[in-house]
């Protein structure tokens, strides 16, 4: 992981001024929050973190600039130099297609290490086999069923924490290019591409629950366990709660994100124009913006349902969550402060979290984010704060401090 974030941060630093020279990105100077009719140009930036403790987020923000200077290197620099039509776009269909699979399934197979190495255990990066990639987690032998479900789940909460810090970004900056907004998409389909193209499997079948094969079936099996219910009746036949749990979170993955009127527009950007840009549906007034998203996740206590909102008041940004968790129980509520704090360097945002769940009981998360311009448009960001014991999406489960620190280039 170290090198991961030392690689991004080196090749951040030397595209900076070819990028410069090169992009038909330009800083936009039209207020985040217009009105109206649509921006011509939107946010950007390049941010590589290093956060404590095997924190997701060293996946999630990492591998998402990742995937957006891959793209830019063809889209924005490379695809100007290729003057024949039909070789331009063979290539542009090749390079987008890998980009964004490989943007889908780096960041689930390093949440898988992050999580391992949080327990204690050892990943292992086995081979690629098209559609996926092959790998395996070894727990020490006295690793608890919590311990082997976080190892598990840390594939795809890398994914759906991307989902969510993009759809986050899509409202806080008023819209997004296409090849952020659209690689939202596919981090919000990687359950259900799991459950019906990766690892497919009959959940009707005592085998499917007896080898365990798949990341979806592995999930439900291990949440069903460390809530101390069984895989199999006294007869040996299949428990058909955990069926319906199965299926019923297979079914809840696809569904949530289709009551998001955004996910639409997440769809069309994944294959609409990468150098195009879109706004959020939202309502609003001269002074006031509301919208809404939501998101799916996966967690030691099962699946979880996040329903967010997110509000602009007088240019002033801010995101409330709900949680709804099943099979075991789990509420929580979080909200977020931007620019509380606002310097002519820059700013703090503050962000407070709680929760009650089953294994955890109540439980808190505040921590800040500072941002310091240090010479144009290149900030230091760093993050700060303390969690109790309990499940927050890709933070450690123990108590203490959590936090990160990292660099962004804003163009």
């Amino acid at each position: 992981m170290h090198i991961v974030v030392v690689t991004l941060l080196a090749t951040l630093l030397a595209s900076m001024d070819l990028y410069a020279q090169h992009s038909d990105i330009v800083k936009d100077t039209v207020p985040e929050h217009t009105h109206g009719k649509e921006k011509e140009f939107y946010y950007r930036d390049y941010s590589v973190v290093y956060a404590l403790y095997n924190d997701i987020l060293n996946s999630s923000v990492n591998c998402r600039t990742a995937s957006k200077m891959l793209g830019d290197a063809f889209h924005r620099l490379l695809s100007a130099h290729i003057s024949n039509d039909l070789l331009r776009g063979t290539v542009d269909f090749a390079w987008t297609f890998v980009v964004k699979w490989f943007s889908m399934l780096w960041p689930h197979e390093l949440g898988h290490m992050l999580r391992t190495q949080q327990v204690g255990g050892i990943f292992t990066l086995e081979r690629f086999v098209f559609p996926g990639i092959v790998s395996s987690l070894t727990l020490p032998q006295n690793a608890s069923t919590e311990h082997h479900t976080l190892a598990l789940i840390g594939g795809f909460e890398a994914n759906y924490l991307t989902a969510r810090d993009i759809q986050c970004d899509f409202h806080r900056r008023n819209g997004l290019y296409n090849d952020d907004i659209g690689l939202a998409f596919g981090h919000r389909i990687m359950y259900p591409l799991y459950a019906f193209v990766f690892a497919p499997q009959d959940p009707n079948s005592p085998q499917t629950w007896r080898a365990a094969g798949g990341d979806p079936i592995n999930f439900t099996k291990l949440v069903w366990e460390l809530g101390n219910r069984p895989v199999f009746n006294p007869d040996s036949s299949i428990n058909q709660d955990l069926v319906h749990f199965y299926n019923q979170t297979v079914l809840v993955s696809i569904l949530w994100n289709m009551l998001d009127g955004n996910f639409y527009k997440e769809i069309l950007a994944f294959f609409g124009n990468q150098v195009q840009g879109q706004q959020p549906i939202s309502w609003r007034t001269d002074s006031f913006q509301w919208s809404y998203g939501t998101v799916f996740n996966t967690s030691p206590l099962g699946a979880e349902l996040y329903l967010h909102n997110y509000f602009t008041v007088h240019q002033a940004f801010y995101s409330i969550y709900l949680k709804y968790g099943f099979p075991l129980k789990n509420y929580g509520i979080g909200i977020t402060a931007t620019d509380v704090l606002h310097f002519d360097r820059g700013g703090l945002d503050v962000q407070a979290d709680a929760w009650n769940q089953d294994l955890y009981g109540m439980g808190f998360c505040l921590s800040s984010f500072a941002h310091y311009t240090i010479f144009g448009t290149v900030d230091l960001h760093l993050q700060a704060g303390y969690k109790t014991q309990g499940y927050v999406l890709g933070r450690p489960i123990q108590n203490g401090l959590i936090g990160y620190v990292g660099m962004r280039y804003r163009f």
